[in-house]
């Protein structure tokens, strides 16, 4: 998200990442932050290495199921 603020602040006369009125940038915002904080940093590499360390190898491609799954299925009700 910075990223493309960050953009938009640069580019204002380019074309605009996020929309221009406060409830629809609320929304961008909050569908992004769904996987930003609570799908990616729970699958991500170092986690699932983690996981195989302490409980074995096999329980890596469940649990990142899981978590993606679970993210997903609550990015899918707020769309």
């Amino acid at each position: 998200m910075a990223i493309c603020e960050y953009f938009e602040e640069l580019y204002p006369e380019k074309r605009q990442l996020l929309p221009k009125d406060l409830a629809g940038k609320f929304y961008v915002r909050r569908l992004c932050e769904t996987i930003n904080a609570g799908t990616q940093p729970i699958s991500n590499l170092s986690i699932l290495n983690e996981i195989g360390t302490k409980f074995g190898e096999e329980h890596k491609a469940p649990w990142a199921k899981w978590v993606i799954e679970r993210g997903l299925g609550a990015f899918e009700k707020l769309v």
